[in-house]
């Protein structure tokens, strides 16, 4: 017999879940960055007291900086772009609502004006740029083949590439 699962070496392992990335606020790795520029190897006493005045745990932070002493040792600038050298930019989180109102306008127009970005930013609270980029993602996921209806997929299956679809003509009840 091949597979018998009385075996302890052939038993499966019982799944962990993966453990939750902590999310860091911008003002939270400001003084993370303060921080290191004064001691970028703090003893665990200064680690004590600034994952208590970052709000954050201990192992967090311990791992924050010893990421962050890597990508120096590595040569890595995370953020070149940005105003801040050597801090990465953060992702912007979105409400419910702001992320109801940008497929809602997805929905109707799927490439707003970079007017209309400010309006619509204004009109919800983000800055024209990060709607301007939710709707270029948007339309990125639209072209994903995994993104399509499973109709849909079953249909260009059938199609042989370069021909296009036969019309379909509507069924009489």
């Amino acid at each position: 017999m091949l597979f018998d699962p009385s075996n302890p070496l052939l038993a499966k392992e019982p799944q962990r879940d993966k453990r939750l990335r902590t999310t860091i606020t911008p003002e939270q790795l400001e003084i993370l960055y303060q921080k290191y520029l004064l001691d970028s190897n703090p003893t665990r006493k200064m680690l004590d007291h600034i994952a208590h005045e970052v709000g954050l745990k201990k192992r967090v932070v311990q791992v924050w900086f010893q990421n962050t002493r890597a990508r120096e040792r590595k040569g890595h600038k995370s953020g070149e772009s940005g105003d801040r050298p050597g801090q990465k930019r953060f992702r912007t989180q979105m409400t419910n609502l702001q992320l109801k109102v940008l497929k809602s306008c997805f929905n109707d127009y799927r490439t707003p004006t970079m007017l209309e970005c400010e309006v619509l930013g204004n009109d919800i609270g983000l800055p024209k740029r990060v709607v301007q980029v939710w709707f270029q993602n948007a339309r990125a996921k639209e072209k994903k083949p995994c993104q399509r209806t499973p109709q849909a997929r079953r249909a260009e299956e059938r199609t042989p590439r370069g021909v296009p679809p036969p019309a379909q003509t509507p069924r009489r009840a």
